[in-house]
């Protein structure tokens, strides 16, 4: 099953790819599909194949909010098949990678379109905050925690609530994330949208 699981991996890599250039990616997502149900028949416990998954249902999200459909739905398909494959390998980056974007994205539309929960998305704040503390040394779980904090002080502002723990926590995150890399461009961008999000709350 690890051929069928790769050959989908990359097929639905191919797929956001074209979708990314604007071109139609709908055969590759399709096979990709076939690809990882075939492996995860074969062998349920196959992470490639959830990866895969996880991936394509990703992009066809990404695809729906292009369109300006409602993605939320495929977004969370996307976060639970990157869930599972990660009760197999919790350290897999690319599971992560992956989970991470749907969970942003899932959470910026759910803001714009007024139905954002916070216990959705709680979750994977505590996970974050987790993995920032188990990993001091790695820039990449600071700045994880960063983003996915500063998304939920955004969508509870504009909930109507006050995101200044939430913005304070990404800022922290993300500043812990400098002094182990200091030229990293996103994290200073992350700190200054946190700011502003703190200072717009406070206005």
């Amino acid at each position: 099953s690890s051929d069928l699981a790769w050959r989908a991996r990359a097929r639905g890599e191919m797929a956001r790819f074209l979708a990314y250039r604007d071109i139609d990616p709908t055969a590759w997502l399709s096979q990709a599909k076939v690809d990882a149900s075939g492996a995860m028949r074969r062998d349920p416990t196959e992470v490639e194949a959830f990866a895969a998954q996880a991936s394509v249902l990703r992009t066809e999200g990404f695809q729906m909010m292009g369109r300006g459909e409602d993605p939320l739905a495929r977004l969370m398909e996307s976060i639970f098949a990157a869930d599972l494959g990660l009760r197999l390998d919790p350290g897999h980056i690319v599971l992560l990678n992956i989970r991470n974007s749907a969970l942003l994205a899932w959470i910026d539309v759910s803001r714009m379109r007024g139905t954002y929960e916070r216990a959705a998305v709680e979750p994977y704040l505590k996970e974050a905050r987790a993995m920032a503390g188990a990993h001091p040394q790695e820039t990449y779980f600071q700045g994880n925690l960063g983003g996915i904090a500063q998304a939920i002080a955004k969508a509870e502002m504009a909930a109507g609530r006050d995101p200044a723990l939430d913005a304070e926590e990404s800022v922290h995150a993300y500043e812990a994330g400098l002094k182990l890399q200091p030229g990293h461009v996103g994290l200073h961008r992350g700190i200054l949208i946190a700011r502003a999000t703190q200072a717009r709350a406070m206005a």
